[in-house]
């Protein structure tokens, strides 16, 4: 086996030269046209190392991001050339880079820009075998760089056909955008959506996500509900959902008109986080609080209650 290795080796060392000469000569002696064809071809099956881009993870896509920022050609310096430049090469069947569609993602920022890059990708789904999921993760954050919820929401749906893979992260960002808005019915029905695409969407962080759009808006039984069938399936909520939560029954616990609710939905709370073994100092406190009119009305019928003794 060493000696095969070995013999193999020097076959290697002995045949590079010719390669590279032969490599020489297809350049000087064929067809500018054929050279270039030869070269586009390749640099489209294999991007050069300059040019890669991480395969199927995000961990390492906000450095390649800076580093595509870093190395801007200056003939993409205005994106409608950019863009027009892509689609014609498409339209052509003659697929640009990889590489240069992913910097097109990166760079919009306007609802035109989103709307080019979803026309982009609807004319590039050819060319990618497989879902791509930092291309996934570039259209919806430019989407939501727009401010066009409703665009973003489409794309989500339509991910399969335009050939990009759901990331963790992208959905993150559509949950908090949705909360921060406060279309919570879209924003559960986006999760159930969710949790069928990319089943690993379902995380303590998006549960504190849900609850801090649930608390904000008032739903409270909805957010036990949607607590408890959570634990069920196995996921344990953070301290940072409870906190949210029982801030938003103590805001509610202010108002009459949604006290006993409030109240009710915090005890229910209070029991979960018992049994999760949650302890904090913060929580601890919220759950001790009462309106400053409840606790005046306690302070005066224990007043009473000692001058009748008196008596």
């Amino acid at each position: 086996v060493m000696l095969s290795a070995g013999v193999k080796a020097i076959a290697r060392a002995s045949l590079q030269p010719a390669v590279r000469g032969a490599g020489a000569l297809a350049g000087q002696w064929l067809p500018a046209s054929s050279s270039s064809l030869l070269l586009r071809q390749r640099s489209f099956s294999s991007a050069a190392a300059s040019d890669a881009v991480p395969s199927a993870s995000t961990a390492h896509l906000d450095a390649w991001m800076k580093g595509a920022q870093s190395g801007m050609r200056p003939e993409d310096a205005d994106i409608g050339d950019f863009f027009e430049r892509l689609h014609k090469k498409m339209i052509a069947r003659n697929p640009p880079r990889r590489a240069d569609v992913l910097r097109f993602l990166m760079r919009c920022e306007t609802k035109e820009d989103a709307q080019k890059a979803v026309t982009l990708l609807k004319a590039y789904r050819r060319w990618m075998p497989e879902l791509c999921e930092e291309a996934g993760t570039l259209l919806i954050r430019a989407c939501l760089r727009s401010g066009d919820l409703d665009l973003t929401l489409e794309v989500l749906a339509a991910h399969r056909q335009l050939r990009t893979e759901l990331a963790k992260a992208a959905c993150y960002d559509v949950l908090a955008a949705l909360s921060k808005e406060g279309r919570i019915d879209e924003m559960l029905e986006t999760f159930a959506y969710m949790r069928t695409a990319q089943p690993k969407v379902v995380s303590a962080k998006a549960l504190g996500i849900l609850a801090a759009g649930l608390g904000h808006a008032g739903q409270f039984t909805k957010a036990t509900e949607f607590l408890l069938q959570t634990r069920a399936a196995g996921v344990k909520p953070s301290k940072f959902c409870y906190l949210v939560l029982l801030k938003g029954c103590n805001k509610a616990m202010d108002v009459a008109d949604t006290r006993s609710a409030a109240e009710l939905a915090r005890t229910k709370i209070g029991k979960l986080m018992a049994e999760d073994k949650i302890k904090d100092a913060e929580c601890v406190t919220l759950l001790s609080y009462s309106p400053p009119a409840v606790a005046e009305a306690a302070t005066a019928e224990g007043g009473d209650a000692e001058v009748e003794k008196k008596e």
